[in-house]
């Protein structure tokens, strides 16, 4: 499956990596605030670190910075990695297979945070009353010196592990900067309320990955779900972040790239709502509650795992717009992608408009506003394109592990769900069409022997 996201990078890409790492720091000093001294936590999401965060309490809430590593420094536009990763658009990782957007050693040494390594920066910083409402805003290039790189699993040990002996390990490594901690926790969660208040449902993280045998080959497809708190807690500053800019860039009439996602599809709800037994089922009712709802029973249900994978599966792609529109699936309306620029090309393009923003001192009157309009809209349409990809790209890869799967079991566990036609449900989310109908109750637990090779098919449901 030959695309430009599985290509080799070039050797133009290799040799900038090189020249990026000896970008001279000091040099940006007199043009950038200055945060080396300032305390600033970074969090290692899997080898990515491109995103850190400061945090204070103030008289009415909170002062949250968040330092975006300035990727357009060192991937200027037109440059070898620049149009590379203009090609890929976006880092991908699903069914365990990864495909970077930037060579690995770019994201490892240049355009990530390193413990005590100084790093060009765009940061914002946000005045947060104690509901979470933004009062102010500031944007500034800056200097960047994360004294400290979090891992997901250590600062979820702290709060959640039995482990005496680890927990008063953990909390000696971090002593510095549980305070600041404690605080991005606590502010995280007035957030989410904002969020859940506005429509967005309880989701979790969902994957499948293939479970292979010694020879290789696919036996099952296990459903994995990411339960690190410190990870979902990093996902709510990020939408917060594209939200609040995504408003304030709104306001002022600067066009950017909003990212949108519809509902599922009001059939497919009913059917899950048909699943679960949920009676208070409303067809009349706005689909953006009805996902919320199903979402709420879903995921508060142990024994939906399954369905919750489904659920996620079932939520449509994200698509771009010139112009605002409601991303249901987090319950944002003006989301503005820019904190990841070393997972997508959209957070480069963002990260330059509010670079030029600042350097325009912030006056709309300072750009040329018909260019930046035609710049918006052509993005929205390339990005659509390479979305529309992406998407084909996860079809192909998940279709062929089914089918392998099929051809390597002789059976295998499976939820009865019946409908219009006799479909099942696999733990790890995958549905699948039975060639004759067992009229079990929904969610029967069954076993599915394959004798005959026609006994069922993986379908889209």
């Amino acid at each position: 499956m030959e695309t430009d996201m599985t290509k080799p990078f070039g050797s133009a890409s290799i040799e900038q990596v090189k020249l990026a790492a000896e970008v001279r720091i000091s040099d940006y000093l007199s043009k950038r605030l200055d945060l080396r001294g300032s305390t600033v936590i970074a969090f290692d999401d899997n080898g990515n670190r491109d995103c850190a965060y400061s945090i204070s309490k103030t008289s009415d809430g909170f002062k949250l910075g968040v330092h975006i590593i300035d990727a357009d420094e060192y991937i200027p536009s037109g440059s070898p990695v620049d149009i590379e990763a203009r090609e890929r658009f976006m880092e991908f990782n699903y069914h365990g297979i990864i495909m970077h957007m930037l060579p690995p050693k770019f994201i490892e040494s240049v355009c990530s945070y390193v413990e005590g390594e100084d790093k060009l920066a765009v940061s914002i910083f946000f005045d947060i009353d104690e509901y979470g409402t933004c009062k102010d805003i500031n944007i500034e290039k800056s200097v960047v010196r994360a004294p400290i790189v979090c891992i997901f699993e250590e600062i979820d040990d702290i709060y959640r592990s039995k482990d005496t002996s680890l927990v008063v390990a953990l909390k000696q490594k971090y002593a510095s900067y549980l305070p600041q901690i404690d605080l991005l926790y606590d502010l995280s969660a007035r957030l989410n309320m904002v969020r859940r208040r506005k429509g967005a449902a309880v989701y979790a993280r969902y994957d499948s990955v293939p479970v292979r045998d010694e020879g290789g080959r696919i036996v099952a497809l296990q459903r994995v779900e990411d339960t690190r708190d410190s990870n979902l807690m990093v996902s709510e500053f990020t939408l917060f972040t594209g939200e609040t800019l995504g408003k304030y860039f709104a306001s002022k009439n600067l066009p950017i790239v909003f990212t949108a996602c519809k509902t599922i599809d009001p059939a497919k709800l009913a059917e899950i709502a048909r699943f679960i037994g949920y009676d208070e089922y409303d067809a009349q009712k706005p689909d953006y509650l009805t996902q919320q709802e199903l979402a709420h029973n879903i995921f508060l249900n142990v024994g939906f795992g399954m369905l919750a994978a489904k659920f996620c599966d079932l939520i449509p792609p994200v698509y771009f717009a010139d112009s605002p529109e409601p991303n249901y699936s987090v319950g944002i309306d003006h989301y503005m992608r820019c904190c990841h620029p070393t997972k997508s090309y959209t957070d480069i393009i963002q990260l330059r408009v509010i670079k030029q923003w600042i350097d325009s001192d912030c006056l709309l009157s300072n750009i040329d506003i018909n260019r930046y309009k035609r710049s918006a809209k052509a993005f929205a349409d390339e990005f659509n394109q390479k979305q529309a990809e992406v998407t084909e790209i996860k079809k192909s890869i998940r279709r062929k592990d089914l089918d392998e799967l099929l051809q390597n079991v002789d059976s295998f566990s499976a939820y009865y769900l019946g409908g219009e036609k006799p479909y099942i449900l696999l733990d790890c989310g995958a549905t699948g069409v039975l060639s004759s109908d067992p009229a079990l109750h929904v969610l029967t637990r069954i076993r599915v022997k394959l004798t005959d090779r026609q006994t069922m098919t993986f379908c889209s449901m």
